[in-house]
């Protein structure tokens, strides 16, 4: 009975050390309440040419950004320390209709978008952290929308990613 006692109580200084020892390779983040590495991003997102989509898909992107907890935008390029900006080109590939009839014109079907959106992260030194080519699937209906979710969706994780490695 004593042997048992005695294999429990090594055992629970045992997980006490595994968990104090977890806790200070972490850097003691969780210790100390410091918010993660993440939370201090704070990105600038410039315009994205002078094509016609370019502003809507700046306002899609910002809108994305603020609802991540993770990422904060910053409202000029002082306050920032990364730099989002890029080109894109969104274009109607064809019209849909859902009568066959009707054909693929324009006044009768709804516009199929095509495009690319092609971002550079970079900091405050200018320097190009992270890139992407963000294309639009076939059958597309909100270009702007699908471009700025799947750019704030890898952006997100390469952050992430980054921070973890650290």
């Amino acid at each position: 009975m004593s042997f048992s006692l005695l294999r429990r109580g090594v055992c629970q200084h045992a997980c006490s050390a595994l968990v104090s020892f977890s806790l200070l390779l972490s850097n003691g983040a969780s210790v100390r309440g410091e918010q993660p590495a993440s939370t201090n991003t704070r990105i600038f997102v410039e315009g994205f040419g002078s094509k016609p989509q370019a502003e809507e898909l700046k306002s899609e992107l910002i809108r994305e950004l603020r609802k991540r907890k993770d990422v904060n935008v910053a409202e000029s390029r002082a306050a920032a320390n990364m730099i989002l900006s890029g080109e894109a080109e969104v274009y109607v590939r064809s019209y849909m209709s859902l009568y066959a009839r009707a054909g693929t014109s324009v006044r009768h079907g709804s516009p199929i978008y095509g495009g690319y959106a092609s971002v550079e992260l970079k900091n405050s030194s200018g320097e190009v952290v992270w890139s992407y080519l963000a294309t639009l699937h076939e059958g597309s209906k909100d270009a702007s929308h699908e471009l700025s979710k799947d750019i704030v969706k890898h952006l997100v994780a390469s952050l992430s990613n980054a921070n973890e490695k650290k």
